[in-house]
């Protein structure tokens, strides 16, 4: 699944919340926890590839929507599968790698795909 969402606008919206395990980016392309920020210093995304962002942000999707599935299966492609509950039916988003297709969930629960 090709990517549906802008992570500026995500890390910009009102329910974001920042987590101390996260990854940032900020300017220069420097990496930096978000517990080192320096006052200073600017975030200017979130490094998806971070295993421990993926944890933050499994936590921030479960926080906003409730129970979440999260599988791996090596026999298809896009191998991510994360899916939850919404109305009557399941959401289910497909991704090449776990932090995306939490992103993904992130900007469809809130509202934010891009067409």
């Amino acid at each position: 699944m090709s990517k549906n969402y802008s992570i500026e606008k995500l890390i910009q919206h009102p329910k974001w919340k920042w987590n101390e395990g996260m990854l940032c980016i900020i300017k220069n392309d420097t990496h930096t926890r978000y517990s080192d920020l320096k006052p200073d210093q600017v975030v200017i995304s979130v490094s998806l590839s971070d295993i421990a962002t993926h944890g933050c942000l499994l936590n921030l999707l479960t926080k906003e929507v409730g129970p979440v599935t999260v599988c791996f299966d090596s026999n298809i492609s896009p191998s991510w599968i994360i899916r939850y509950w919404k109305g009557e039916s399941f959401k289910i988003f497909y991704s090449t790698s776990l932090g995306d297709g939490v992103c993904q969930a992130l900007a469809d629960f809130w509202n934010l795909e891009e067409k």
